[in-house]
């Protein structure tokens, strides 16, 4: 088996900016494997909350991919990297098989087919108020807008404020881990439950690791609160039952397609809501993630569509939908050859 890295530089269409930082571009790893004539891909995009970069994801492929004997998925379980290391090869590894099985990956996998189209959430980072009108017009297609919080300075209620302003579409709410204490979070989301705001949920209020003080905020909070930093794979979920209603399940978190479909079935027998997720990714990884929609309550896989360079097509997602893919494998294909 032959297999490639590759680091691409993913330009952000805007500045991306959350309560931990801004970026104008991401530097994603992408594996690529042939044996037997069949190709696979698959995408890395390193997490900051969990101390990867893309020097510590490529030498953990560098190191690792050479390891692989065959393309079974399953051998990426006993791999000793991280979540976005090992979604990218087992990603290209499902990719491999499912297309020498002529299947699109979610038929592969079992999992039911999503309904066409899959109505996706748009991400807005935290920005200027005069900045956000700005932004909504560009989402103006988007039936749900994902709003980010959590800004330095406590500048969230004007960014909320000036989004309302210049439109009505019903928002979530992402803090990051942004509100700093229970007092904090549960002001802001009083405020932000009143009827005319449009909230459905808050995602990750407190910052990451702190669930006794979260679950005194789900007590008292008149929203849902959904868990996105805090929650990874399936074994983490018993203590955020007590934390949150929901989860966000993301394949660079969760480390994999496989275990993404574990933690939605654990979540959903623990009662709780599900979400499908991305960090920035191409359309490679974003279409990876979409084979498993029809698990979830709620979509949020834009990530593609806040770049200007993404290297892969065929999800489309611009009006708001996204098209599940149909060929087989993961179902995308280059915006340029390769």
């Amino acid at each position: 088996m032959h297999i490639d890295l590759r680091e691409t530089e993913l330009r952000l269409k805007r500045t991306w900016t959350i309560s931990r930082g801004a970026a104008d571009s991401k530097r994603n790893l992408f594996v690529r494997l042939e044996e037997d004539g069949i190709t696979g891909e698959g995408e890395a995009a390193c997490q900051a909350a969990f101390g990867e970069s893309p020097e510590s994801v490529r030498a953990a492929l560098e190191r690792t991919a050479g390891r692989l004997h065959g393309c079974d998925p399953a051998q990426v379980d006993g791999l000793d990297i991280g979540g976005a290391a090992r979604a990218a090869l087992e990603m290209a590894l499902l990719d491999w098989n499912a297309k020498r099985a002529g299947a699109p990956l979610g038929i592969f996998l079992g999992v039911p087919p999503p309904a066409a189209p899959v109505v996706t959430s748009y991400s807005l980072g935290i920005d200027r108020p005069g900045v956000m009108a700005a932004k909504v017009a560009e989402a103006r297609p988007f039936g749900v807008l994902k709003v980010k919080l959590g800004a330095p300075g406590g500048g969230d209620r004007a960014i909320v404020d000036a989004i309302r302003a210049v439109t009505d579409v019903p928002l979530r709410i992402d803090a990051n881990g942004g509100w700093q204490s229970v007092d904090e979070a549960a002001r802001m989301i009083d405020w932000l439950a009143e009827e005319h705001r449009g909230v459905q949920f808050i995602e990750q209020p407190l910052p990451m690791g702190r669930l006794e003080e979260t679950a005194r905020l789900k007590a008292r909070s008149a929203l849902p609160l959904v868990a996105d930093e805090d929650v990874r794979v399936a074994a983490d979920l018993p203590a955020l039952a007590d934390c949150y209603h929901g989860i966000n399940i993301k394949l660079m978190k969760a480390g994999g397609v496989r275990e993404a479909r574990t933690l939605a079935g654990a979540a959903r027998s623990a009662g709780m809501h599900i979400m499908i997720g991305c960090m920035i990714e191409s359309s490679l990884g974003i279409a990876a993630a979409l084979h498993l929609a029809s698990l979830a309550d709620w979509i949020d896989l834009d990530g593609h569509l806040l770049l200007a360079n993404d290297p892969y097509t065929g999800i489309g997602g611009e009006d708001g939908r996204l098209v599940p893919p149909t060929a087989p494998g993961i179902g995308v294909q280059p915006a340029t050859p390769q």
